[in-house]
């Protein structure tokens, strides 16, 4: 896509198949677009057999070009959607990683930097900004040296949860700043948050 005299012109599908594709980030080092799906509500509306609290997981996908990668018709690792039961799903693109159902990952940036913990150099940070069990929060999903996920996912903020004074937290974008700092932005109580680790603190 071009943009002259600030129009958009020129576009070009580069991948398909994909749902509300809020949060993107492209890897500082090896240049590879990466894209956290929201995936859809009510999947048992149309097959009670289908647990509506714990599916379809939200998806991390590496994005190709020419890739499709299976939305509307398949959810999950290439489970053919109610609506098309009987639709052959082996020939799309499976995420890379399940993420927790109804999650709603909206933001996410790759860490850079080495002022965090080891573990984290290089960790895909996802804003998670969802209402239900697995949303209001943020989490770190470890990168291995190649650039893909490995590991376990921490969790760097949870518990955003209502008081009588406050609302739930609702985490919408992350980005991470040249001195490694995270800000964090979240809009339910219209807060900016800025992460850093404290090395000297006990509890980190």
């Amino acid at each position: 896509m071009q943009w002259p005299q600030g129009r958009a012109t020129g576009w070009i599908e580069y991948a398909k198949g994909l749902r509300n594709s809020m949060a993107l980030a492209v890897h500082p080092l090896s240049g590879e677009l990466w894209q956290a799906e929201n995936s859809r509500d009510a999947i048992s509306a149309r097959n009670a057999t289908l647990n509506d609290q714990t599916l379809p997981h939200d998806e991390l996908n590496l994005i190709h070009a020419n890739g499709h990668y299976g939305w509307p018709y398949c959810y999950d690792n290439n489970s053919a959607s109610p609506e098309y039961a009987n639709w052959n799903c082996v020939g799309y693109t499976p995420p890379v990683k399940l993420l927790p159902s109804h999650a709603a990952p909206l933001g996410m940036a790759f860490l850079s930097g080495h002022t965090w913990p080891r573990a984290l150099h290089g960790a895909l940070l996802i804003a998670f900004h969802g209402y239900r069990t697995n949303g209001h929060r943020l989490m770190a999903y470890p990168f291995d040296a190649a650039g893909h996920p490995q590991g376990k996912p921490v969790e760097l903020i949870g518990g955003w949860e209502a008081t009588h004074t406050t609302p739930m937290g609702a985490p919408v974008d992350i980005k991470v700043g040249a001195d490694g700092a995270a800000f964090l932005s979240e809009d339910r109580n219209g807060t900016v948050l800025r992460l850093v680790y404290d090395k000297t603190s006990p509890t980190r």
